[in-house]
């Protein structure tokens, strides 16, 4: 009786294994997806392609593993690349273009805020500032217009 119920555990123990790879497989198809698409995204301005380029794998990778020390690493390159796209100005296809000034002040604030704990900042400083900058950055995001991609 007892090697039997050995026996079943073993196989049961064999066959949740088996499952629970081919989900972890099959989630990192969809990671693999979102990346693939996510990388042939444009938002028709150089500047903001270059900002998500680099912002993307942190926002999807980094910050849900706390991995505070490449979000500082980063740093340096999402900086500059928040200033090009600030320094860009308003594009002309932005149709409301007082609400992308707005925006656009508060992107740059965050950038501010973002440099100062990055730099010296704890951790969870870091993840608020960050997060301020994506947050801000999706803001100018929406007042893009639209592109449909092929």
């Amino acid at each position: 009786m007892k090697r039997f119920t050995f026996i079943a555990l073993l196989l049961v123990s064999f066959i949740a294994g088996s499952s629970l790879s081919a989900l972890a497989q099959e989630q990192q198809s969809e990671v693999k997806k979102h990346d693939e698409d996510s990388a042939k995204h444009s938002f028709g301005v150089a500047e903001f392609d270059r900002f998500h380029d680099i912002l993307h794998p942190l926002q999807h990778e980094a910050l849900p593993n706390n991995d505070f020390k490449l979000i500082r690493e980063k740093a340096t390159e999402l900086i500059a690349a928040g200033h090009a796209l600030a320094n860009h100005g308003t594009p002309d296809s932005v149709k409301q273009a007082a609400d992308y000034e707005a925006g656009l002040k508060k992107f740059r604030s965050a950038l501010k805020q973002y440099t100062r704990d990055a730099e010296s900042g704890t951790d969870e400083q870091l993840r608020k500032s960050y997060t301020a900058v994506h947050d801000t950055f999706e803001e100018l995001v929406d007042l893009l217009p639209r592109k449909v991609q092929p």
